[in-house]
């Protein structure tokens, strides 16, 4: 249970405060059993009432330990105890508790420290009382005004200097506080729109399941940047934000800007398919008749969104991508994505022909081969020449034609030196030759 106090007291100040008082208690009982064996008239009600602390301050640490929540009475109540059993203490011994008043300063800091400057000035009230009734009563003290005195001087001075600089560490604390706030909020946040980013997206798909994925894509924006510029198309996608916050509020999503045009509508809470099928629906239609008046150059714009949602599952980000290509590749305004059109096995294939194709570039293994063509009596008139790839593995070569990778060299941008190549090998070729030869071309 040791443990367990002094691991929840570094993050709780009520059980902090009340582990304090524990050890002041325990303090006391050390310091008063030394003292008797210099001090023969030491009062036995010390004792008694210090016994009554030790055990009042362990209830009291089992009972905040327990139930650490803050409460501003149990705080006060907490120092009239403390410095209440110290002035009983000075009340009732001579001028040996004078090694008391160490532990009365600490009292009035410690509940600064923890708590802050207004229960420090409290408990610097309750200790000013209480020892100045103490001195004034107790006749070992009555004959040492200029120590007492001094003694509550320097409670002052000492209390008001402590409570200076709690106040500048606080203010500190404070503008750190706010600078991290303000890092966080550039952390998680798009900085145009100030709606939440990926980043954002990443860290809530970590913490908790959502029930459904919808990404909003916006249709050519580069066109708006082209036409507009890029300030105008700012402000676009600016008004954009406005508009998908405001439809995320009405239909209860949570909203985000994890792409320069792409946006994410989340559905928190679980509902029937058809049900989120037909609020979507009421979504689209809304984002269908979405007109934007754009005052820079007095025209009204329309903006048209693809949107594709996953129910949740893993990498549902992934999916919803592959979902998007697939709604543009159809022409379709809403998908639902399915496993039929996963798209990673293509992918898969592209990646590996593009660097196929990029390897043999380079170890020049796209090579020309002539096909003959021929009249009626068999006689060649011309050579069509054509690609092929010379795919090597191991000991093994084998001749690729176009069709397994000339698409794939269009989409990677890798068409035009293969052109380049053909043009330059077929010529060489075919220099010192009284034929014809046809090159097949693309624009």
């Amino acid at each position: 249970m040791l443990k367990s106090i002094l691991a929840k007291s570094k993050v709780s100040p009520e059980l902090a405060q009340a582990l304090t008082r524990m050890m002041i208690a325990c303090s006391i009982m050390i310091v008063l059993f030394f003292a008797q064996f210099s001090y023969d008239d030491l009062s036995q009600e010390i004792f008694i009432a210090t016994v009554y602390y030790v055990i009042f301050s362990a209830g009291w640490l089992v009972w905040t330990y327990k139930d650490p929540v803050k409460s501003v009475y149990r705080r006060i109540l907490g120092q009239l105890s403390d410095i209440g059993i110290l002035a009983y203490g000075m009340y009732h011994s001579n001028m040996v508790s004078i090694g008391l008043y160490p532990l009365l300063l600490w009292i009035v800091v410690a509940n600064g420290f923890r708590y802050g400057t207004k229960y420090l000035y409290s408990a610097l009230i309750f200790s000013l009382f209480l020892f100045s009734f103490v001195t004034y009563n107790n006749p070992h003290w009555q004959g040492h005004h200029e120590l007492i005195l001094m003694l509550i001087i320097g409670l002052v001075a000492l209390s008001l200097l402590f409570s200076f600089l709690l106040n500048q560490v606080t203010g500190l604390n404070d503008t750190l506080s706010q600078k991290a706030k303000d890092l966080e909020y550039r952390l998680y946040h798009d900085s145009l729109t100030h709606l939440k980013n990926r980043e954002a997206l990443e860290r809530d798909f970590a913490n908790s399941q959502y029930y459904a994925l919808s990404l909003v894509d916006v249709n050519n924006f580069s066109h708006f940047n082209d036409l507009y510029g890029n300030e105008i198309g700012n402000d676009i996608l600016q008004n954009i934000g406005k508009f998908l916050t405001k439809l995320a509020y009405k239909y209860h999503f949570l909203v985000y800007r994890i792409d320069s045009d792409s946006f994410i509508f989340i559905q928190k809470e679980a509902i029937d398919k058809e049900l989120f099928s037909a609020k979507m629906q009421t979504v689209l239609d809304a984002l269908e008749a979405y007109n934007m008046r754009v005052k820079q150059v007095e025209l009204n714009i329309a903006v048209r969104f693809t949107v594709v949602t996953v129910f949740w599952q893993k990498k549902a980000l992934e999916k919803a991508n592959m979902a998007l290509h697939f709604a543009r590749k159809k022409g379709e305004r809403y998908w639902i994505y399915d496993k039929s059109i996963d798209r990673k096995k293509e992918v898969q294939n592209i990646l590996s022909w593009e660097k196929e194709v990029y390897d043999a570039i380079l170890e020049d293994r796209i090579i020309p081969v002539f096909h003959p063509i021929v009249d009626k009596k068999g006689n060649i008139v011309k050579y069509e020449t054509l690609m092929r790839l010379e795919k090597i593995k191991g000991q093994t070569t084998k001749i690729i034609t176009p069709h397994d990778f000339l698409e794939i060299a269009m989409q990677t941008n890798q068409y035009e030196k293969l052109t380049t190549i053909m043009i330059e090998k077929s010529f060489d070729a075919m220099q010192d030759k009284s034929c014809d030869f046809s090159l097949n071309l693309t624009f």
